[in-house]
């Protein structure tokens, strides 16, 4: 573990640009780091819930013990916080058991939306702040953990123990950090770093400025062991591996995309060059008008399209992945059809629109259709399937060693292209029914209903910039 400094400032930085860093730093703690009062406010409203639910849990004749975990009990939490309340119940429960006791407990004490994680839970409001109350096993160690969210009061029992509290500012700055350009956040929505992962990393690298200086140098794959404990977990794709100190077989940051990483890996390179306050609260964008979008699709010269399906009534760490993979699914197909494939992205609110540039938007009747080598042992076959074939457009003939055949192409538009994808693809359980139910495809003019969604796609700034 890195040795913590009193400030936030690493001093290899150039030192005209100190004063400027300090005083972004003390704005940034100003914003974001709650005052007395709301942390006043915020433990009552804790104090009371966990005393109405041991009242209720005393009734009832239920063995459970309620726990204040999080950013709220590690002292790390931002304005406006959300605040997490675990019901832990010893072992000898069964699954189903702590579930229902579990619900049934928290709807003793406050009005709320029935969620699901590995265990349903309640989220309401109280005096302003979001509340969960979760269910969980009591287990003596993050390896005993019966379901993921069992390891999370040992996540934060870590924290309170090992994070210094001149680090807890720290803490928090990278959190807004990461917010502002875009990173925070380990649900699938997100892709990136988790509040948990945000606490490691200060404690490992020693400071705020610390983190964005080593992670300036980052690559794929980084590795960190705060304990120096070795990974006995699989986990061959992330770009980050951090071992978690109360599990040695689980990676912090296993839910960290590469486009997440890179991307943090850029802000912390673009801040140490040019602080700003931009990286902490973004700027507002203006958004484009139709005109605009119109002039800049006609000067781009490429061919643009989207697709709109409704949205699924699904939790959002349900839905994401769906989508995900539907462009993923729809990203290939193009790429396989020759529309030549520039860029794609998806937007989500009460519809999915997925929109689409390729290089163009209609294919040649005639495609060229390679074969074997001449001496391959499936020459033969290739050459039998497509003499006489009724989509053979010419003779099989020889180029580079190999048989060519000029063939009739089965989809010649990005709508027929689509098509196909849609019938052939698994797009999701859920997502592909709403496919099955019907979807629209826009092109041209009809595009710009999409005003706002087409701006942020020809939008190639990133979020600190003006």
């Amino acid at each position: 573990m890195r040795k913590s400094g009193k400030r936030f400032l690493n001093r290899a930085c150039v030192w005209k640009q100190e004063m400027k860093v300090e005083e972004i730093l003390d704005i940034v703690i100003e914003r974001v780091k709650p005052t007395h009062a709301e942390d006043k406010k915020i433990r009552k409203v804790v104090d009371d819930v966990i005393r109405k639910i041991r009242i209720q849990a005393e009734k009832i004749g239920v063995d459970v013990k309620p726990m204040l975990v999080g950013s709220v009990a590690k002292g790390t939490h931002l304005k406006n916080t959300d605040i997490d309340i675990f019901l832990l119940f010893p072992e000898r429960y069964e699954r189903g058991e702590i579930e229902k006791y579990g619900l049934m407990l928290a709807k003793k004490v406050m009005k709320g939306e029935e969620r699901y994680a590995e265990h349903p839970y309640l989220r309401g409001v109280i005096d302003g702040y979001e509340v969960d109350i979760v269910p969980a096993y009591m287990v003596a160690n993050g390896r005993a953990a019966r379901t993921a969210v069992d390891r999370t009061p040992h996540h934060t029992e870590y924290v309170r123990k090992n994070l210094p509290e001149n680090l807890k500012n720290d803490v928090r700055v990278l959190k807004q950090f990461m917010k502002g350009v875009g990173v925070y956040g380990a649900e699938a929505k997100v892709g990136g770093f988790s509040g948990y992962l945000c606490e490691l990393l200060v404690l490992y690298y020693g400071g705020f400025m610390d983190v964005l200086n080593s992670a300036s140098k980052w690559k794929p794959r980084v590795i960190i062991s705060i304990d120096g404990k070795k990974f006995e977990g699989v986990d061959k794709n992330s770009p980050m591996l951090v071992i978690d100190p109360t599990d040695s077989r689980r990676n912090v940051a296993a839910a960290v995309t590469m486009d997440k990483f890179a991307l943090f890996i850029h802000a912390s390179r673009e801040f140490l060059k040019n602080p700003s306050l931009n990286f902490f609260f973004p700027p507002i964008k203006k958004a484009l008008k139709a005109e605009s979008v119109a002039e800049i699709i006609k000067r781009r010269g490429t061919y643009f399209f989207a697709i709109i399906v409704d949205k699924p009534k699904v939790v959002d760490d349900v839905l994401y992945p769906q989508v995900q993979k539907a462009l993923r699914a729809f990203e290939k197909c193009i790429r396989e059809s020759a529309l030549g494939l520039i860029r794609s992205a998806y937007f989500v609110s009460d519809r999915i629109i997925f929109i689409f540039e390729c290089e163009r938007g209609v294919l040649p009747m005639v495609e060229k259709h390679r074969g074997p080598p001449v001496w391959s042992s499936h020459a033969e076959n290739f050459r039998r399937k497509w003499e006489g074939n009724e989509r053979a457009l010419s003779p099989v003939y020889i180029e580079g060693g190999r048989y060519y055949v000029d063939i009739k192409r089965r989809e010649t538009t990005a709508l027929e292209v689509m098509k196909k994808c849609i019938v052939e693809k698994n797009l999701g359980q859920d997502l592909g029914k709403n496919f099955t139910m019907g979807y629209e495809f826009v092109q041209g003019d009809e595009l710009l209903r999409f005003c706002q969604e087409l701006g942020t796609f020809l939008s190639y700034k990133f979020p600190w910039e003006e």
